[in-house]
């Protein structure tokens, strides 16, 4: 059996972890009742509350507390709806983890990945896609393209869609007057 110094197991991690992880930013667990399990951790191991969101702050989805004891953050939260995701995941399977946040030195840099991989660490998604350069050369260098893995917006206010009904009717109008111009000059010649 062999032992690995401290010393040792430090440059060996560092050396091969990619991520360069420093730190446990918070975790973040589903429960069934966050006030009380905010109590529970106060009185019996000492952390304090720091940030409280919930129907008092305004929030209609869900109650989040965040407890802090030195530079451990754990954030508590309750579904207050049955459509919010935490609803089924504490109905199934109780109170539990759903993340832990890590805090990294060059979390970029670590999705950018290395050229000696090929940058294969890269992948689209709805945060990160690619933009050929045509697509940016015709919009003259904008870098502010349209996320193709957003939904349309569609707004429901009234304002605006009295304002769209108005300019498509007089598109429909102009059309029509269009229309109506070359029929009277087709009928004039004929």
């Amino acid at each position: 059996m062999s032992t690995i110094s401290p010393a040792t197991a430090a440059s060996a991690s560092s050396s091969t972890d990619p991520l360069a992880l420093i730190d446990v930013d918070h975790v973040r667990f589903y429960v069934g009742n966050a006030k009380q399990a905010a109590f529970f951790y106060a009185s019996a191991f000492g952390f304090e509350v720091a940030q409280i969101s919930d129907l008092t702050t305004g929030s209609r989805e869900s109650a989040s507390y965040l407890l802090t004891q030195g530079n451990i953050r754990i954030l508590l939260e309750t579904p207050l709806n049955k459509s919010h995701p935490a609803a089924d995941e504490v109905r199934r399977y109780g109170d539990g983890v759903k993340d832990i946040a890590l805090t990294v030195f060059d979390a970029e840099k670590a999705w950018w990945g290395t050229e000696a991989d090929g940058f294969a660490a890269r992948v689209e998604n709805e945060r990160a896609w690619k933009v050929s350069i045509d697509t940016l050369r015709a919009a003259n260098w904008n870098l502010d393209q349209k996320n193709p893995h957003a939904a349309e917006v569609v707004s429901h206010d009234p304002a605006v869609l009295l304002a769209d009904y108005t300019q498509l009717q007089a598109q429909a109008q102009a059309l029509r007057d269009e229309l109506k111009d070359i029929l009277a000059k087709s009928l004039a010649s004929a």
